[in-house]
């Protein structure tokens, strides 16, 4: 399923982050490479408990509404990028 998938898209990501930040002098608190020790805490548990709530919603929500929602959201998204790319 698409949260299994999730799962091995995020590990990927995580050891990336390790392996990448490895290399560097810089001494970052509390970090393993790029990867942050109390952030990843934090985050993991919320996370998992927060998709299934999701994904329970969607499940409940018309999928057009749900559609026409989340392309908003990202025309949004698109026009903070632009105003900020030309400093408007």
């Amino acid at each position: 399923s698409a949260a299994a998938i999730g799962f091995l898209i995020a590990v990927s990501g995580a050891v990336g982050f390790l392996i990448s930040g490895s290399y560097l002098k810089v001494n970052i608190p509390l970090s393993i490479g790029f990867l942050n020790i109390p952030a990843f805490l934090i985050f993991v548990p919320i996370t998992t408990f927060m998709a299934r709530i999701g994904a329970r919603t969607v499940h409940k929500i018309d999928k057009k509404k749900i559609s026409k929602y989340f392309g908003i959201f990202l025309l949004i998204v698109a026009l903070k990028f632009l105003f900020e790319y030309f400093k408007l």
